[in-house]
């Protein structure tokens, strides 16, 4: 049996310039030359006008290269971190090479778009390999919407990972959104960290990258905050005044766990 589910949050515009038409007259084969030329130009320029808006969200000096294809990391025997599939054959490697069993989405519609990915032909290769489909759409580049949607989108992997499935969690660039999610969850839900710093090294020690640890932080302070009235005030204000959201007690994550289980 096959799952598939999305929770929307606001998207973002984005637009791709459509591909340069093909040349028409004489010359067929010096035409078909010069526009598989203008093509490879055009997604040279996707890929630069990319990563210039992702440097200048997280100054991280890591590039995505979309006409490279897959390229992730293991982070832990039941998660994989990285780039978004693109082709039925991407999905066919996840599950024959690697042994994915949830593929869990974090980009919006339009994203895929912008990269012309045919999601409709993915999905359904999901749903043909039996794989589970989670989707909790993050606006790209946006510390805010990180934020606001992390805790959902943790508890979901969360619960995805007690499951027993091998999830192959992406974004775009495998860059931002999708290690910023996996982040949390090891944050908040497994007993090795116990700090965001040691979470956050725990990843990005495997997989080069650059995530917000800034929006994790606060998305950890407004849990904790969102709750305040069962905790004692003393310990509240040790976990937002002292430790402000970069290092959890033992009570403080099992809080959070509980209260993201719900």
């Amino acid at each position: 049996m096959t799952a598939s589910m999305t929770h929307a949050i606001p998207s973002r515009a984005a637009g791709r310039p459509s591909r340069p038409s093909r040349a028409r007259g004489g010359g067929g084969g010096a035409a078909r030359s010069l526009s598989r030329k203008r093509t490879r130009q055009r997604a040279a320029a996707d890929d630069d006008a990319y990563n210039a808006a992702m440097k200048a969200y997280s100054a991280t000096p890591y590039e995505y290269k979309h006409e490279l294809g897959l390229y992730y990391h293991r982070i832990r025997p039941n998660l994989i971190v990285g780039t978004q599939p693109t082709t039925a054959a991407d999905i066919d490697r996840l599950r024959d090479v690697e042994g994915v069993t949830c593929v869990f989405n974090t980009q919006q519609d339009k994203d895929m778009e912008y990269w012309k990915v045919d999601f409709a032909s993915v999905k359904r290769q999901i749903e043909k390999r039996g794989m589970k489909l989670e989707r909790y759409p993050f606006v790209d580049f946006s510390a805010d919407s990180l934020r606001e949607g992390l805790p959902a989108a943790a508890a979901a992997l969360d619960a995805a990972a007690r499951r027993g499935e091998t999830v192959y969690l992406h974004c775009t660039a495998g860059m931002g959104r999708s290690p910023g999610l996996a982040i949390a969850y090891m944050y908040w839900f497994l007993d090795a960290h116990d700090s965001l710093d040691g979470a956050y090294e725990a990843l990005t020690s495997i997989r080069p990258c650059g995530p917000k640890k800034e929006s994790i932080r606060a998305a950890t302070c407004d849990i904790l905050a969102a709750h305040s009235d069962e905790w004692p005030i003393k310990l509240l204000e040790r976990e937002l005044n002292e430790y402000e959201g970069a290092r959890l007690s033992f009570g403080a994550k099992r809080m959070i766990r509980r209260k993201l289980r719900r």
